[in-house]
């Protein structure tokens, strides 16, 4: 009995093998270097094997090691189906509820997850603000909130519109800059290799392939703060550069369509109460401002009619 794995050996050891670094482990499971270390050499001891090759470019798991990965997975599925469907059956509008979203969603849609915090008290929102894909099946958080074509098949949710991107600038970079007449002659912000398919860098691929491009991004967000600072033009979404008065689009008639924006869960939680509601409330609140995100309302219009847009979900927040 003492050579047995429990769970939390097993949890700490997958973190390890998918890493591929203690440190990384370490950030994954949100607590020191140091206890990741000290737990896998009293595994290691404890199983009397070697389970990871320490090399200076990462820890590499062993053929003990290979042998314990699979197994560690299957389990791993069994657990993590075990706690969705005790979930599920949870009916109270309380607790924590986990919700992923990209930092410039997070950020255009806080007056909507306001309007949930204050209609729902009692449910405790952990928000994630993250660009890379969360793992729902794992429990990594109960809720997306994602920008895809496809959502992947094994999760289900609620289609809230389409992400519209147009092209803006600080009103003082376009007072300076006045008399340039084409686009490719301005000073542009594009995206790094991780945003390389999103929408608007398409565009910029194929409508402004010799523009000068001052900075990449990897953050909408960080782009979005730089285009306010005067860096230069930058596609960013509607429903987040419509609303700010130090901005201006470059061209009004030019929307570029980025993507679905989804609401995902994992089917097993679908019927989970505080899932449900939540998914049910941001999708009538989202559909409320679907103008504002299709970059529908008029260039410069003002934040009472920004405000009116959403619908009249938000009349008391």
């Amino acid at each position: 009995m003492d050579r047995m794995a429990d769970w939390d050996d097993l949890r700490f050891f997958l973190a390890v093998a998918r890493a591929g670094s203690v440190s990384a482990a370490a950030r994954t499971l949100r607590v020191h270097h140091a206890t990741v270390s000290r737990r896998l050499h009293a595994f290691e001891h404890r199983l009397g094997s070697r389970l990871f090759d320490r090399l200076p470019g990462g820890w590499v798991t062993t053929t003990a090691g290979e042998e314990m990965r699979g197994a560690a997975l299957r389990v791993e599925e069994e657990m993590q189906a075990l706690d969705r469907r005790v979930l599920a059956k949870d009916a109270d509008l309380s607790g924590k509820l986990r919700v992923t979203l990209a930092d410039s969603a997070a950020y255009a849609l806080l007056p909507e997850l306001r309007a949930f915090s204050l209609a729902y008290p009692r449910i405790e929102l952990e928000l994630t603000a993250a660009n890379h894909l969360t793992n729902l099946t794992r429990r990594e958080a109960d809720v997306a909130i994602r920008v895809t074509r496809a959502p992947a098949e094994h999760l289900v949710g609620r289609k809230v519109g389409t992400v519209v991107f147009a092209l803006y600038a600080s009103i003082g970079y376009l007072r300076e800059r006045a008399d340039l007449a084409a686009l490719d002659q301005h000073q542009w912000l594009g995206w790094d290799e991780s945003l390389a398919e999103l929408g608007a860098a398409r565009w910029m691929r194929e409508n402004v392939p010799n523009a000068h491009t001052v900075a990449r991004f990897d953050s909408v967000l960080i782009a979005y703060h730089a285009a306010r600072e005067g860096f230069g033009v930058c596609f960013l979404p509607c429903a987040l550069a419509d609303r700010d008065e130090t901005l201006r689009r470059v061209d009004p008639e030019l929307l570029v369509p980025c993507g679905t924006m989804w609401l995902l869960t994992h089917p097993d939680l679908r019927h989970t109460a505080r899932v449900r509601r939540f998914i049910e409330f941001m999708g009538a609140a989202m559909a409320g401002s679907r103008d504002v995100r299709e970059g529908r309302l008029p260039p410069g219009a003002s934040r009472t009619r920004l405000q009116r847009a959403r619908g009249p979900a938000f009349g008391g927040a």
